[in-house]
């Protein structure tokens, strides 16, 4: 169910910022140098406090339409930004009491963590003893100006979690595929019943009606970062989600450009032991009461699982996701649900042989459902017998099991192949 990709871990550039200033001047301006001092708030992204230092030079060296350069510098939590204030001279010059320009400045610098706007920057600072004062206000936003910052989540593909196809049922296990999708460096996962439908590190799954309207929030089963920019996301979709077509979007730092996706009613398929959606599909054979031995071709214990093909008149306990929705059973620790009780038909087609289940729902785990079935005493033998399952008439993706000759044979049959050479492919 989950496979195994390469992430990139993103390490959080610094940025810098630009901003406009409005600067007022009360007191009389004459022709001197000042180094003032003051305190400069900003708040939004970066949201701290500071000191603001400034040179003022008020002696024009090139005649009366010359700029004053006011360098400054703002230090705040251990950062510093730096930039130059252009002060026209006739307003300088011009001001022997009261007055009010408004100036641009642009800002170098970093700080770690800032991120999206800064509405508003404020201070004052005083002129010495001259009794000038000097405030400050402006809003900006943080830039790139020479920095890398984190690159956007891009979704490549948004795939139900057993045949790995696109379009989802209510209540489905999905997967979401592509890069910069999660921050972190190791795989992370979440139990019922507290999935969270934002992760501690602010990764969201939104599927938004095509429509409008308010999106829907996953909830998030595990992050999977491995490298290499690539990163996995698996979810479980809302059962109260209504069907019809979404734009699927990941947020992390940034919101993704959306991916279209359609969500019905059911869409049931199989896992399979590889994960890729074809081949063996992970089903049990059942053997007694305590011993549910998972399809294979051959009888065995692996890792301490015991493993047997089937046989005809054996019942069999089949897994995948996409049965529907159940209405308060998304994020509980065993939900209990049986399809069949709540008018949905289904039925599981073996070697071309159909019979009905006697039992399809929850499977005691969100959003995993399993199939109970009986195989005919006459059903096809073989190491890749067909298996199916139809939910109101629709097929899943086609499977396979291993049905033996009989009860006490070891392995499946397959021509031109010994017991040993299937042990081999187990």
């Amino acid at each position: 169910m989950r496979r195994v990709l390469t992430a990139l871990l993103l390490c959080a550039a610094a940025r810098a910022a630009t901003t406009t200033l409005t600067v007022t001047a009360t007191g009389p301006l004459s022709g001197a140098t000042y180094t003032t001092t003051g305190t400069a708030v900003l708040s939004g992204g970066i949201a701290a406090n500071g000191t603001f230092s400034a040179t003022i030079s008020l002696t024009s060296t090139t005649g009366g339409g010359a700029n004053y350069l006011v360098p400054f510098t703002i230090t705040i939590s251990g950062s510093t930004l730096t930039g130059t204030l252009t002060m026209p001279s006739g307003w300088v010059n011009g001001n022997t009491g009261t007055g009010s320009a408004t100036f641009t400045a642009n800002f170098t610098g970093s700080y770690s963590g800032d991120t999206g706007l800064f509405p508003s920057l404020t201070g004052s600072l005083s002129i010495g003893a001259l009794g000038v004062t000097l405030s400050f206000s402006g809003s900006g936003t943080i830039s790139s100006a020479g920095t890398v910052p984190p690159p956007a989540p891009t979704i490549t593909a948004v795939l139900d979690a057993a045949s790995n196809s696109p379009n989802l049922a209510q209540g489905t296990i999905f997967i979401v595929k592509g890069t910069n999708l999660c921050p972190g460096a190791t795989l992370t996962a979440f139990s019922a019943p507290s999935r969270p439908t934002i992760s501690p590190d602010g990764v969201q799954i939104t599927f938004t009606p095509a429509a409008g309207g308010g999106g829907v929030n996953a909830l998030i089963w595990y992050e999977d970062p491995l490298g290499g920019g690539v990163c996995q996301l698996a979810g479980i979709l809302p059962s109260t989600a209504p069907t019809g077509t979404y734009n699927v979007t990941v947020t992390n730092g940034t919101v993704s450009t959306p991916v279209q996706t359609q969500v019905m009613a059911h869409k049931f398929n199989l896992f399979t032991q590889d994960s890729t959606g074809s081949g063996l599909a992970v089903v049990q054979n059942v053997v007694s009461a305590t011993e549910y031995d998972i399809n294979r071709l051959t009888t065995g214990i692996i890792n301490g699982v015991t493993i047997s093909p089937a046989y005809g008149g054996q019942y069999m306990v089949a897994y995948g996701t996409g049965m529907g929705g159940v209405v308060g059973l998304d994020n509980t620790a065993s939900p209990d649900y049986n399809f069949l009780a709540n008018g949905v038909t289904v039925n599981v087609i073996v070697g071309g042989m159909t019979v009905p289940a006697l039992y399809a729902g929850r499977a005691g785990y969100a959003g995993e459902d399993q199939v109970n079935f009986q195989l005919p005493g006459n059903a096809p033998t073989g190491c890749a017998v067909s298996l199916q399952i139809s939910v109101n008439g629709a097929l899943s993706a086609p499977t396979t099991i291993a049905i033996a000759p009989n009860a006490t044979a070891g392995a499946c049959a397959l021509p031109g192949d010994t017991t040993a050479q299937l042990n081999a492919l187990v």
